[in-house]
């Protein structure tokens, strides 16, 4: 005997449809808030952009101190 399977989409799917995907605001009230907008828009996330600090931190003393790329400090 098969079993008859009748899909029913929730009601919320409809409504996200319509209203599109969430969109960051386009006016911000404060300087960090403007600085997180532009990193979030360029990179992606704020996680990425502390992980690119991040990278960046960790290889600036090497740059300045040999003069040279920051990729020696990861072959060192």
């Amino acid at each position: 005997m098969a079993i008859a399977f009748v899909h029913v989409p929730h009601p919320h799917i409809a409504n996200r449809k319509k209203a599109g995907r969430p969109r960051p605001p386009t006016s911000t009230s404060g300087s960090t808030a403007k600085v997180a907008l532009a990193l979030t828009t360029i990179v992606g996330t704020m996680w990425c952009a502390y992980a690119f600090a991040v990278l960046a931190l960790v290889a600036l003393p090497s740059a300045l101190g040999q003069g040279t790329a920051a990729g020696r400090c990861f072959l060192a």
